[in-house]
């Protein structure tokens, strides 16, 4: 557990500690911080019932207020991710696209405006979190869950262990889940740093991929073969501007990574989570 690692750091039974919350980091003799590659993102199914219909994704958007999730839960440990299920590191990242703004009005007016259409808002859709994930993963999971409840959907919070997260997350035979959820938590990383390793959960066939549009198929494709930077840029900018529009996802926040470190322990902790002993010094 977190607790036991920054304890050990702590008392000097250890030098380094990973993977600390922000509780921990006040703990510790010494903190490391460094942005990630890992996003955390609600995959939504496009063909479920309530979730196909975009004024409901989009009011999932505008209902979270992410700034306080950020700022309450993780310390601001975090940065909001415009919009993009990708960090700024990775090829392809538009840092002029913005996030859904928190306004919890308009998003009960997109729920009540399906609802008049027809859309069977008060269906349960249950969100698959993978217990203990990430840092109070469980806690930002229960406050989303609170959020979409307000703004009129009936999401039911299911936090699960590992290997029934696994099932939902690829929609194996196993027995709980023959298909891929409806709503899941993914930490989602791209140490690619390319888009296009990311673009496959969008894509038909994908192994992550809830989705099924032959032409947005093509328009994956073209970026994917194109190898002129700034025209690869581009294309990709363009992709998560319309999976924006469509709020193909809820994408909650680039997460950092909070390292527990002795006092005399000399080491910069780099993007892709490799510890390098090498790289490491112990003063006196």
């Amino acid at each position: 557990e977190a607790a036991v690692r920054a304890a050990m750091v702590k008392t000097g039974e250890a030098q380094l500690a990973r993977l600390l919350g922000p509780d921990q980091a006040k703990e510790v003799p010494k903190v490391g911080r460094t942005p990630t590659l890992e996003v955390f993102l609600i995959r939504l199914k496009l063909d479920q019932p309530v979730l196909k219909d975009k004024r409901v994704r989009q009011a999932m958007n505008y209902a979270v207020d992410r700034k306080a999730i950020i700022d309450t839960l993780y310390a601001g440990f975090a940065t909001a991710p415009k919009a993009q299920p990708i960090s700024p590191a990775v090829l392809g990242f538009d840092p002029k696209l913005e996030d859904y703004p928190f306004e919890m009005n308009k998003a009960k007016a997109l729920v009540a405006e399906a609802k008049a259409a027809g859309v069977p808002v008060e269906q349960e859709v249950p969100y698959i979190v993978n217990k203990g994930r990430f840092p109070k993963v469980e806690e930002a999971s229960e406050s989303l869950t609170n959020s979409w409840k307000q703004a009129g959907l009936n999401i039911k919070l299911n936090i699960v262990e590992r290997s029934v997260y696994l099932d939902a997350l690829f929609g194996t035979t196993a027995a709980q889940f023959k298909d891929k959820a409806a709503m899941l938590q993914i930490l989602h990383s791209n140490e690619l740093i390319d888009a296009s390793r990311t673009t496959d959960m969008f894509r038909t066939g994908g192994r992550q991929s809830v989705w099924g549009d032959a032409e947005f198929d093509k328009v994956i494709d073209d970026a994917s073969r194109e190898g002129d930077m700034k025209k690869r840029v581009e294309k990709y900018n363009a992709i998560f501007a319309k999976l924006k529009d469509e709020a193909a996802y809820v994408a909650m926040f680039n997460l950092d990574f909070i390292w527990g470190m002795a006092k005399n322990l000399e080491w910069t902790p780099l993007r892709d989570d490799i510890v390098r002993i090498n790289e490491m010094k112990l003063g006196s």
